[in-house]
């Protein structure tokens, strides 16, 4: 019986393959062929791009703990027109955990607005606050479960590495995250062979120029967005507007590009150390935000003995805060004892003087609907019988 069904099973076998090969023509067959290359070709693609991202990643590892100095010297094009900043900072960074000082100095216009600014993020918060002539802060920005909006505020000075992700992530991280990507040529950059990896990271679209003649550091980077991608936590198109900008004006358009990147060496490890960054936003009505940047870092440490005062946070008791776990609530914080605490409410007056107000004014207007009514009866009734 196994036999015979056996034998059955290969005939009809047999006969459709020769019903196929007889009924398709050569150029179906060589479209089929065609598309099976292009299959395996695209996957051959992506599975090499993910093993150069990966490497990336790695080679990138030592910049997880680190110390620095920097400068950032910016030309900023706004709509009122243009002005040159400089900020100056030191960071130390291991992990998650980091804290940025330094100083922005505005060099054209504005220069009474100058101030000194601090960021630290330790196990428990992360807390942003800025100084201007005053020695302690009178208020700060902390947060602790939304500590990441804090860290995006300092992105500025993680761009070298290519971190620009709304999460903190790096564009290889994302790429790798989203598999979407692919490469898509070779280019020479001083000399030294990239290869162009693009692909959409699920925050916008990619291009990264990598060389694994550098430990496959990335020498270029551009990263564009469109009017539906997530900027800052929400769509791009709904980000606040400027104070200068026209009414009915969003945004559709944001793009960085980071180039002229210059490398420094550790053994077998290359990180960047300076670059070009170049941040553009583009509006609905054609108009457009600039803002040329040249990063540069300094007297880097790589894996530097840090301990806990390393990231401590300075904040004198009473300190106002803005929470940003809690932003809807109406209550009031303050900084006591290395925490943040409820200081107050932002309403007025007691439970029960609100209640009592209620009732006044709907006593109020009953009384008022009643006089009311009875005016109208009263006309009404004069008018008819008059009639």
């Amino acid at each position: 019986m196994k036999a015979q069904a056996g034998a059955l099973v290969r005939r009809w076998s047999n006969r459709l393959f020769e019903t196929i090969v007889a009924r398709t023509t050569v150029a179906q067959w060589g479209s089929c062929i065609f598309l099976l290359l292009l299959v395996v070709t695209r996957t051959y693609s992506q599975e090499e791009t993910a093993r150069w991202l990966e490497k990336n990643i790695e080679s990138q590892r030592l910049l997880n703990h680190y110390s620095a100095e920097g400068k950032i010297e910016s030309s900023l094009y706004r709509l009122t027109g243009p002005f040159r900043q400089r900020d100056v900072f030191n960071l130390k960074k291991h992990g998650e955990l980091y804290y940025v000082t330094g100083s922005t100095t505005f060099l054209d216009k504005h220069q009474d607005q100058s101030y000194r600014f601090f960021a630290v993020s330790n196990q428990d918060y992360a807390v942003e606050y800025s100084l201007r002539k005053e020695k302690r802060a009178k208020s700060a920005i902390a947060a602790k479960k939304e500590k990441q909006r804090i860290l995006k505020r300092q992105a500025r000075f993680a761009h070298l590495d290519g971190i620009v992700g709304d999460d903190g992530s790096s564009l290889s991280a994302l790429l790798l995250k989203s598999g979407r990507h692919a490469f898509i040529g070779n280019e020479s950059i001083n000399n030294i062979e990239c290869k162009i990896i693009e692909g959409e990271t699920g925050q916008g679209k990619a291009r990264l120029w990598v060389s694994d003649q550098r430990a496959f550091a990335i020498l270029k980077y551009v990263f564009e967005k469109g009017p539906n991608d997530i900027h800052d936590g929400v769509p791009l198109q709904k980000q606040p507007e400027f104070h200068e900008w026209k009414d009915d004006e969003t945004r559709v358009r944001w793009s960085a590009v980071l180039d002229n990147v210059r490398l420094g060496q550790f053994r077998d490890f290359y990180f960047p150390i300076g670059g070009s960054l170049t941040v553009v936003t583009k509006l609905s009505s054609g108009r457009e935000i600039k803002e040329v940047s040249t990063i540069r870092r300094d007297n880097m440490q790589l894996s530097p003995a840090f301990t806990e005062k390393d990231f401590a946070i300075d904040l004198a008791d009473g300190t106002g805060i803005n929470f940003l776990d809690d932003l809807n609530s109406g209550l009031e914080y303050e900084w006591v004892g290395n925490n943040v605490v409820v200081s107050g409410s932002q309403f007025s007056g007691t439970a029960q003087g609100s209640w009592q107000s209620r009732w006044f004014f709907r006593i109020l207007g009953g009384t008022l609907g009643i006089l009311l009514i009875a005016v109208a009866i009263r006309v009404a009734r004069r008018i008819w019988w008059e009639t």
